[in-house]
């Protein structure tokens, strides 16, 4: 699908494409002062490319609940395999919102809940009937991947629709939370059923729908005609309690406080020249700089 076929409606996980940024450039960019702006710097150079396409609205989202959130409420341990960003990476994630702000585009960001949240919270509160692309990296997000919605990783240039991302997870897309309930995420620290991975976590939900559904009939398990049915029945039993709670870990929650719907994007919103004052003060690389003068 090309970029002129997706939705006008753009919801982006900012911290994602912040990441990705921070991670894969080297350390080559710096203010005047020797404070590193690589992910700044990757940052804003994705969200002009973006902006240069056309959509009618673009929303930032952004991760700012790492210990302080709904989830880890639930459970402590979630995301307990993370650390506090440091000075430097806190000045550059600061910076991200600042870019996006100053250009005018809608920022979400909470200490209660994740840029998940918010991309859900957007999605049914401001478009609940708006085909939407969702830009992202993480497959976490494909639970919101509606008919006319798009899941879109610009890195790897994969555009995925709903009937791509089920023969890609092998379950619908409203059952992935529940795929991850059984299977665990080890990026965010969720322990799953020892043994069930995705192709037999697939197949459990192909024939009970849901976790929910699953183990309460389980004894309807050994009568599958999959790999070790007659004891997976078993197997799963005692990890009941624990994949109830990952599935409130692994769902997305569509209530977070929003303001307002924006107003679609205009190239006449954005503070360009705050921009390009902020740009200078970080000693932004030309190659920025000629981007933004672009839309100046």
């Amino acid at each position: 699908m090309s970029e002129q076929n997706l939705p006008k409606v753009w919801l982006l996980d900012a911290s994602i494409v912040f990441f990705r940024a921070w991670f894969g450039l080297p350390d080559h960019f710096h203010t005047k002062d020797g404070q590193s702006i690589n992910g700044l710097f990757g940052f804003a150079k994705s969200l002009l490319d973006l902006l240069a396409q056309s959509p009618q609205y673009l929303v930032c989202a952004y991760d700012e609940s790492l210990f302080t959130g709904l989830r880890h409420q639930i459970d402590p341990e979630y995301k307990a395999n993370r650390v506090l960003p440091d000075e430097d990476l806190e000045f550059q994630l600061e910076g991200c919102k600042t870019i996006a702000e100053l250009l005018g585009l809608p920022v979400l960001a909470s200490d209660d809940y994740e840029a998940d949240d918010l991309i859900a919270s957007a999605q049914a509160q401001w478009f609940p009937r708006t085909p939407v692309a969702v830009i992202t990296a993480d497959k976490d997000l494909g639970q919101l991947i509606r008919q006319g919605d798009i899941w879109w990783n610009p890195a790897k240039n994969d555009q995925l629709d709903a009937h791509a991302m089920a023969a890609k997870w092998g379950v619908e897309c409203n059952q992935l939370a529940d795929l991850l309930a059984l299977t665990g995420d080890q990026v965010d620290n969720i322990p799953g059923v020892p043994g069930v991975g995705d192709k037999t976590a697939a197949a459990l939900l192909n024939a009970f729908g849901t976790v929910t559904e699953l183990f309460d009939n389980l004894d309807d398990v050994a009568r599958m005609k999959i790999r070790g049915a007659k004891t997976l029945g078993a197997k799963l039993a005692p990890h009941r309690d624990r994949v109830l709670l990952n599935l409130q870990l692994t769902q997305t929650f569509v209530d977070a406080p929003l303001p307002s719907k924006p107003k679609p994007w205009s190239i006449r919103q954005g503070d360009w020249q705050a921009l390009a004052e902020q740009f200078e003060d970080w000693n932004m690389p030309r190659t920025v700089k000629n981007r933004l003068q672009h839309w100046q």
